[in-house]
């Protein structure tokens, strides 16, 4: 086997389970066949993800927080007509307004974040 080959051959093995690369998750990208997933993939279309509709904040002083209790009010700063935010996993994707649907909340997307590059 010639030195090209044996260069070639070493870079493409897979690295051990205990290297650096998959002990901090980096990922080569040197593969020239098809990717192992899309985003399109029937294998993603059932995970469950987590979408948080975050209505609003307040500020309390702890003795305000400490005399809440059932039937007590707390005043967040979005108002009634107000934008709400859509977080996935931490991260801000769109906003909307507060709908009913049947008898649950609902949100209508009226403005998508644009994704970060």
């Amino acid at each position: 086997m010639g030195e090209d080959e044996a260069m070639e051959l070493a870079e493409t093995q897979m690295p051990e389970p205990n290297s650096s690369e998959t002990a901090t998750g980096k990922v080569s990208s040197r593969g020239k066949g098809k990717p192992v997933v899309t985003l399109d993939s029937e294998i993603l279309g059932d995970v469950e993800i987590r979408l948080t509709a975050m209505l609003g904040e307040g500020t309390l002083k702890v003795s305000q927080l400490l005399a809440l209790g059932e039937g007590s009010l707390v005043e967040l700063d979005t108002p009634l007509d107000g934008q709400i935010d859509l977080v996935l996993n931490d991260t801000l994707i769109a906003k909307g307004e507060i709908v009913a649907v049947d008898d649950h909340f609902g949100v209508r997307i009226t403005h998508v974040i644009a994704a970060k590059k």
